[in-house]
């Protein structure tokens, strides 16, 4: 199973993020943080949104091979 629901940003800018990247290094918080905000000025995966990240992150590529590597292990995490 591969997830990834990390963040999101509504029409009504609203921006939620996962509780579970509490656990993840902070350059990938940083990373969902800044993808979300930049929907604020973009809301859509274009070249530009793309642009817009990069210009923000570094090694943004970096980071989303480490959430792809590590979504399965981190949807394990459960709070009881």
């Amino acid at each position: 199973n591969s997830f990834s629901y990390w963040g999101s940003c509504n029409s009504k800018n609203e921006i939620s993020i996962n509780w579970r990247l509490i656990f993840c290094p902070e350059k990938i918080l940083e990373y969902i943080i800044a993808h979300e905000l930049c929907h604020l000025l973009e809301f859509n995966h274009s070249k530009k949104f793309w642009k817009l990240v990069d210009s923000i992150i570094d090694k943004r590529l970096d980071s989303q091979k480490w959430l792809k590597k590590n979504d399965n292990y981190m949807y394990r995490i459960r709070m009881n």
